[in-house]
Formats: C-alpha cells, structure tokens, sequence
C-alpha cells in the first residue's frame, strides 16, 4: 500500500473534525475556541510536503487501498459526530 501523501491529507480532514467536535462540546464554537484548532496546524505542515504526489497515488488505487481510504472516512465521519457514530 503506497497511499501515504493521501493518507496525510485524510488525516488533515480527520484533525480538523476532531478538532471541531471539541469545539462544539460546549454547544457552540466561537473565536475562543480557535487554540483547540493549533493541532490542525501540525497535520497541515505534514500533509503538504506531499500534496503533490496525492494525485498520482489515488489515479492508481488498488482495492485493498481503497479499502484503507473508506476506513479513514468513516473514521472523519465518527469524529465528526463526536465520537458517536
């Protein structure tokens, strides 16, 4: 499985849901939640040294990638939900 750049990008996506469902626990998400977002900024700097490499990897997906890829979705959408899903 060679799919790393995209799943450095999955893992941006996932970050920031993780990130926003803290955010929210309160029952809103204001500007004096935005140092909950400071991980998101980590994951952004690694997702970018291989941005461009994402286009190639996913025009060559096999099943067991794909596979990996729906995992990581489901994951951003479990944490989208607050855990929940």
């Amino acid at each position: 499985m060679n799919i790393k750049e995209t799943m450095d990008l999955l893992d941006v996506l996932k970050c920031v849901a993780e990130c926003y469902a803290e955010a929210r626990s309160d029952g809103s998400v204001s500007w004096f939640d935005l140092p909950k977002f400071r991980p998101v900024l980590f994951a952004m700097g690694q997702a970018l040294d291989g941005l461009e490499k994402v286009e190639g990897e996913v025009r060559d997906l096999d099943m067991s990638e794909l596979l990996a890829i729906a995992a990581k979705l489901q994951e951003i959408a479990k944490a989208v939900q607050g855990g929940a899903l």
